[in-house]
């Protein structure tokens, strides 16, 4: 299991609770590499895709990061002052206070976005496509095994079921 906290991403064994930092110094900040010395910015959704390589929204730092099980960190989309939205790659794509993170059966990185009120798509190339707009500050998402998903919205206090057609 992993949990993102304080600046960084953890690893839980569910077994005894037993918790151990993956990546992160606990410095806020954007930084690429290695786990000693990856930094991430108030990091808050998280998924894990088929291979085991967590998927980490950074709030503050506008990011989406990839964190391998060996603890390694790379930038799979946005950067602070992006101004690209739609089909821009990587850390040209804009994404503003990315915060749930979810993955699709596919390995997409399904993203929500609480400032733009958005839900993105984002390949494992990073290619990062608008999939809904107007989602009143979405916070949180899940997928379903069948592709459905469930959004929470922080701004109008519910949950929405949203069956969603083969990408």
């Amino acid at each position: 299991l992993v949990v993102s906290a304080s600046d960084r991403v953890m690893s839980v064994a569910i077994a005894d609770g037993d918790t151990q930092v993956l990546s992160g110094t606990g410095v806020p900040g954007i930084l690429d590499g290695h786990p000693d010395t990856a930094q991430f910015d108030f990091p808050y959704g998280l998924g894990v895709d088929s291979t085991g390589n967590a998927f980490v929204a950074c709030y503050n730092g506008e990011a989406v990061r990839k964190v391998l099980s060996s603890g390694y960190v790379s930038t799979i989309a946005g950067t602070t002052g992006a101004n690209n939205t739609d089909n821009a790659i990587g850390v040209w794509a804009e994404l503003e206070k990315p915060n749930g993170v979810a993955i699709d059966a596919n390995d997409f990185i399904l993203v929500t976005e609480y400032t733009n009120s958005n839900l993105r798509r984002i390949t494992q190339d990073g290619v990062v496509t608008t999939l809904a707009t107007g989602l009143d500050g979405p916070f949180g998402i899940a997928v379903a095994p069948n592709g459905d998903m469930a959004l929470t919205s922080y701004l109008s206090h519910l949950v929405k079921l949203h069956p969603v057609a083969p990408l």
